[in-house]
């Protein structure tokens, strides 16, 4: 019978996964992958996407489902990676650092000059944030400045417009109070102006449908909006304008009317984008392109699925000390965000056995003492099935199916993993990762085959 098939391939109970393994992403192909993995009674470690984290916006527990309880930990928050969960609605994820937004360029229907309607629809890591963030603007350099839907730092919703393309406070106006929003929580803040009037008004909704307002009907000096060249930006302002102003947090939607519930010109519905897209185009009629900016250690990105993100800086998470001798082996499902030489995938904790990046960008290797001929296969920003055997002079490491390196490796023993840095807890590596598999035992040829597509079935990956 085939190795997904057999009747005899029953998992032993003290091997059944602590967490709902079916319901969690990849359905059928868990299923599989739990009987190929779990069936030999060897993996001490396996670490599923959004399956037993403890954490919302940082992960202090990845815990295994091997049912050995080998759980990777982080107590030190400081230390503890960034969890970009999914259940089910895709995101923008913003980091709140320079140069990650989203946007699209300057055209005649973003260049409003009466009525405006702004609408945002997110879930701000901070809803009094340190410093004032921008939900949604047409903002740049100074004497390009139109208008712009922002957050301050006491919650209030901020509506500033100008008429001469330079910043003018009797243009600029807060919500008589602030939006009451708890960290974290997915809200719509909207924005409305009234060219002839100067009336602004400032609304909230769980649905974008029935709105509240928040606070009273504010009135700043009418005029009409000036007609800047700057492109619009969702979750940050313009980079020339001297200050971003990101908006750290998920973003799912960004609208803009023109006139108060006018027409729709523009629609940013990141929820409808596919994950790792880096453009797509907006919904509303003017279907512009919409970009994905991102930059540095912990870039903006559509969020699709669950993942753990180590910035790699201080980022890490580790198992405590147990038995795992050479021969062994691990899976992981990740990828390089930045590259320095040095840097840990992972390791082990209490010796040293683990994928290490090497100079070259992105070059990896394999150390236990000794090193794997540098392996070249994986990308910068792009998901791959790692493979690494730690089995001494026959070691090997391999990126999805493409040829593996080998080698002497050395003889050390892991005793133990440790992810995002080396057995030392330092070194660490800018990786972001789903799915980590260890085995005590280098499988055979067929074992592993089929656990590597599996794992890239389950992750869209081609290999």
């Amino acid at each position: 019978m085939g190795l997904l098939t057999s009747p005899g391939l029953l998992t032993p109970k003290y091997l059944k996964p602590k967490g709902n393994w079916l319901g969690s992403p990849g359905g059928e192909v868990n299923q599989s992958l739990r009987q190929i993995v779990l069936q030999d009674g060897n993996t001490v470690g396996w670490f599923a996407p959004g399956v037993g984290v403890t954490g919302t916006l940082n992960v202090s527990t990845w815990a295994d489902q091997s049912g050995l309880g080998h759980d990777l930990v982080q107590a030190t928050g400081a230390n503890q990676p960034i969890y970009l969960l999914h259940t089910g609605t895709n995101y923008l994820w913003i980091s709140g650092v320079a140069g990650n937004s989203a946007s699209t360029p300057d055209t005649t229907s973003l260049s409003i000059a009466g009525d405006i309607d702004l609408r945002w629809y997110g879930a701000l890591d901070d809803y009094t944030p340190g410093g004032i963030v921008a939900l949604v603007s047409k903002w740049g350099a100074g004497g390009q400045r139109s208008y712009a839907l922002q957050l301050d730092t006491t919650g209030k919703v901020i509506f500033v417009y100008t008429v001469t393309g330079i910043y003018d406070a009797a243009k600029d106006v807060l919500s008589s109070a602030a939006c009451g929003v708890t960290d974290a929580t997915a809200t719509w803040l909207r924005a409305t102006y009234a060219s002839a009037t100067g009336k602004v008004n400032f609304y909230k909704s769980t649905a974008g449908t029935t709105w509240t307002a928040i606070g009273t009907e504010q009135t700043i000096t009418s005029g009409a909006i000036f007609d800047s060249t700057a492109a619009v930006y969702v979750g940050a302002l313009q980079p020339d304008s001297g200050t971003e102003r990101n908006a750290a947090g998920k973003h799912y939607r960004a609208q803009i009317y023109d006139g108060i519930a006018g027409t729709l010109v523009f629609d940013a519905n990141f929820q409808s984008v596919a994950e790792g897209s880096t453009t797509f185009t907006e919904s509303s009629s003017n279907a512009a392109t919409v970009t994905i900016n991102s930059t540095g250690a912990t870039p903006a990105q559509i969020v699709g699925s669950p993942s753990l993100l180590a910035d790699g800086t201080a980022h890490k998470l580790a198992t405590a000390n147990f038995t795992l001798d050479q021969p062994c082996e691990y899976f992981l499902v990740a990828k390089p965000i930045t590259w320095t030489a040095g840097d840990y995938l992972c390791s082990g904790t209490a010796g040293v056995a683990g994928i290490t990046q090497v100079t070259g960008t992105p070059k990896i290797g394999l150390n236990a003492g000794s090193g794997v001929a540098d392996n070249t296969n994986a990308v910068l920003g792009s998901y791959a099935i790692i493979y690494a055997a730690f089995n001494g002079a026959s070691s090997e490491l391999q990126v999805n199916l493409t040829t593996a390196t080998t080698g002497n490796a050395g003889a050390g023993n892991p005793g133990g993993l440790s992810l995002f840095s080396d057995n030392g807890g330092i070194n660490y590596g800018n990786w972001q990762v789903k799915e980590m598999i260890a085995r005590s035992v280098v499988s055979n040829t067929a074992t592993r085959l089929a656990i590597q597509t599996a794992l890239a079935r389950k992750h869209g990956i081609t290999i």
